[in-house]
């Protein structure tokens, strides 16, 4: 009986150590890239070019396009917060904050709701920053490799593959 119970102390100790090393190992600067599936994308509203200026969709390929190009960097705090930076997008940089949690191999991102009015933004379905305040925030959900070494989801609606890579 006492060594199935040192037994089972020793399992709760070494999945708690595992637990701490899975989070500490993903803390830091990740590098990521937007790959998106053209053949999952709706077609521009109102022909080419999505109807003109009033918030029309843009051309699927075109986006795809801008996506490929776009810079995004994610810093994983130690005390669960993150920043998110994007550049190559339509306007210069975007900067999101917000804070992060894990659960097993899962790791929900939850940018913080601006103090302000709403705001438009070109950031990419799923990248966006919430609607303006007092919106109930979008977490955005990344699943981490098996060897630690990225973190993947998706955006744009589920036509777009988002991966982090440290």
């Amino acid at each position: 009986m006492k060594a199935g119970f040192r037994f089972a102390i020793s399992l709760v100790a070494a999945a708690t150590l595992v637990g701490v090393s899975f989070a500490s190992q993903i803390t830091g600067k990740w590098t990521g890239h937007i790959k998106i599936d053209l053949s999952k994308m709706k077609a521009p509203a109102g022909g080419e070019g999505g109807g003109g200026g009033g918030g029309g969709r843009r051309d699927p390929a075109k986006m795809a396009e801008m996506m490929s190009k776009m810079s995004i960097t994610l810093t994983l705090n130690a005390d669960k917060t993150f920043v998110r930076v994007m550049k190559g997008g339509r306007r210069s940089d975007q900067t999101q904050k917000g804070t992060w949690s894990q659960v097993g191999n899962h790791v929900t991102l939850l940018v913080a709701p601006p103090a302000g009015p709403p705001k438009n933004t070109s950031a990419p379905r799923g990248l966006e920053p919430n609607a303006g305040a007092g919106s109930k925030p979008k977490p955005t959900v990344l699943t981490l490799s098996k060897d630690g070494k990225s973190l993947t989801g998706t955006t744009m609606r589920g036509a777009g593959t988002i991966t982090f890579t440290h």
